[in-house]
């Protein structure tokens, strides 16, 4: 590993517990074909009897940060703001790298100096890193990814990225104010600007196992709400072409929103939800639809309601 000059590549790993994930996941690193790379481990305030657990070369760098955020966007962000390298690879404590990774994605941004990233399709894997099956990525523009992106975010993990950090520094950190979304909000910000590579080539395994962190439904669409509306923003100024399609995306996220509303039993939440899929999206018929199907449901409910009180 190169420790005296400015390494080529920061890798970035954001944990917290689990030491035996973390500590495959940092073998996954120290096994790569490629060795011009400084790694920085981020730890979201585990404990020192966990942290104590991790096996770390002399070479790394651990920061432990003073409170837990339970977000991975934190612990990579500051990781990024101690990074020297030219580019950066985040991985996941969950995942694993195949030993070329890095060789392969640092040759492809070297050869493409216009992309911002490249990343590639990952492997679903069990807990004990069993087959599951390959990710398909297809049908996408990558010389303009933004959007395929307005429909949703094509790039499994973070893990299976590298970036340039002048780029992603250029558009801003991972948006922490967000409860979810963060890399698609990323993405999206990288994509306003650069063209994406992608290699073909599986170079990731990403592990699907009863102990990944998860986001309530609720949380993730008000996050993707939350990046649409600053798409839109920016659509209305840089790239008006893309508004219209912006504005349907936002109103189909809305109308989500309202059915899990709907769903919760919040009646009225769901009527001013769907006022607000309508107010984005005008000519959409199926706002409308659906707010006279919750509006009739509300009116049964409440004839229930004086029912029940009338026979007491």
């Amino acid at each position: 590993m190169n420790c005296v000059n400015i390494p080529l590549v920061t890798v970035i790993i954001s944990v917290y517990d689990n030491p035996a994930f973390v500590n495959q996941a940092i073998r996954s690193v120290l096994d790569q074909d490629f060795e011009d790379y400084e790694l920085i481990v981020v730890d979201d305030c585990s404990e020192k009897a966990v942290t104590d657990q991790y096996v770390i070369p002399r070479s790394a760098r651990l920061i432990c940060l003073s409170e837990n955020h339970g977000q991975a966007s934190t612990g990579r962000n500051a990781g990024i703001e101690e990074a020297r390298g030219k580019y950066i690879a985040f991985l996941d404590m969950d995942d694993i790298w195949l030993p070329e990774k890095l060789r392969v994605q640092v040759s492809a941004l070297e050869s493409n100096p216009d992309a911002a990233l490249t990343f590639g399709p990952v492997l679903l894997v069990d807990s004990e890193l069993t087959p599951i099956r390959e990710q398909e990525v297809s049908g996408i523009d990558f010389c303009h990814p933004l959007r395929r992106l307005i429909y949703g975010n094509f790039i499994c993990t973070p893990s299976c990225v590298l970036v340039r950090r002048d780029m992603m520094l250029e558009c801003g950190m991972f948006e922490d104010s967000l409860p979810g979304c963060w890399d698609w909000d990323m993405w999206i910000r990288l994509a306003q600007h650069y063209p994406f590579h992608f290699d073909p080539t599986v170079s990731t395994m990403y592990r699907v196992h009863e102990g990944q962190a998860t986001r309530s439904d609720d949380k993730m669409l008000r996050s993707s709400l939350s990046v649409y509306e600053k798409l839109l923003y920016w659509t209305m100024r840089e790239n008006p072409s893309m508004t219209a399609l912006v504005r349907h995306r936002k109103a189909s996220a809305l109308r989500r929103l309202a059915r899990l509303e709907m769903h919760q039993g919040k009646n009225q939440d769901a009527v001013n939800t769907l006022i607000g899929s309508i107010r984005t999206h005008p000519s959409c018929i199926t706002g409308y639809l659906l707010l006279a199907k919750v509006l009739l449901r509300s009116r049964q409910s409440a004839r229930k309601s004086d029912g029940v009180r009338s026979s007491i």
